[in-house]
């Protein structure tokens, strides 16, 4: 009587999570976390500036104070720009998750149009700066992996 193989004869070419899809390797998966987590802050960030900066004003009235605040609101239709662009830009990494092709590019997209409206708004140059850190690392982390990569992987 023979005894079955104590080891597996074939190797899937890639790893597969039971459902299916391919497994994500951790840089892909921390980077995705940490741009969920920066767009949530985003639109809470600018969900509270307004009353931030009115409790700013208020404990510096309250202290007579004549120094100025370093912090000045962007104006609201910056604000509902940036809030927009943070919900399609969650939307397009939920779709990265489940290998969309058009996501990354939609997350671009995002990107650079942070970019434009927070220059056409005034807001801060270090926004501006920081904005394109964003798709150029989500781009290094699809590519990272050889041969099975992310970015092969995306549809």
């Amino acid at each position: 009587m023979d005894a079955p193989p104590i080891l597996p004869t074939h190797r899937p070419s890639s790893p597969q999570l039971p459902s299916g899809q391919p497994k994500r390797h951790g840089c892909l998966l921390t980077w995705l976390i940490i741009m969920l987590f920066a767009d949530v802050m985003t639109i809470i960030g600018t969900l509270l500036a307004p009353a931030i900066d009115g409790l700013l004003k208020q404990t510096a009235q309250s202290a007579n104070s004549t120094a100025t605040l370093a912090m000045h609101p962007a104006p609201a239709w910056v604000n509902l720009a940036v809030i927009v662009l943070s919900v399609v830009d969650i939307i397009a990494i939920l779709f990265i998750f489940r290998w969309k092709k058009w996501a990354f590019f939609a997350s671009v997209a995002v990107s650079a149009l942070l970019i434009v409206v927070n220059l056409a708004g005034g807001t801060s140059v270090i926004n501006v700066v920081l904005y394109p850190i964003s798709p150029i690392l989500l781009y290094l982390t699809l590519k990272m992996g050889g041969p099975h990569n992310g970015w092969s992987r995306l549809n």
